[in-house]
């Protein structure tokens, strides 16, 4: 029998990987028609595969990269990503010296 790759895997690969495991498993298609994720939260129909990839062929053009037709297919939600990011960040970090105050 062969050892499994983990039990040589660096200390780095275990840190950055370990938790996909558990994301694999949840995807797992047979898992979904368990009983017990009837409880997960259903997104909006904007958020979809379906809808992501029906937007997504309507913006696409051949002439562009890959990164350049998603850029283009989902530049609202990015920007909005963008502007708010460091806002969070900044309320973040500041929480400890506002406690102090």
């Amino acid at each position: 029998m062969e050892p499994s790759p983990e039990i040589g895997a660096s200390i780095l690969s275990n840190l950055m990987f370990r938790w996909t495991g558990a994301f694999i498993a949840f995807g797992d298609p047979e898992r979904s028609q368990q009983p017990q994720v009837d409880d997960l939260f259903e997104p909006p129909h904007q958020y979809t595969m379906v809808s992501s990839c029906a937007q997504f062929r309507q913006h696409a053009s051949a002439d562009n990269s890959l990164f350049w037709n998603l850029v283009k297919t989902f530049k609202g939600p990015i920007l909005l990503q963008l502007a708010l990011n460091p806002l969070m960040a900044l309320f973040d970090f500041s929480q400890p010296m506002i406690m102090q105050r």
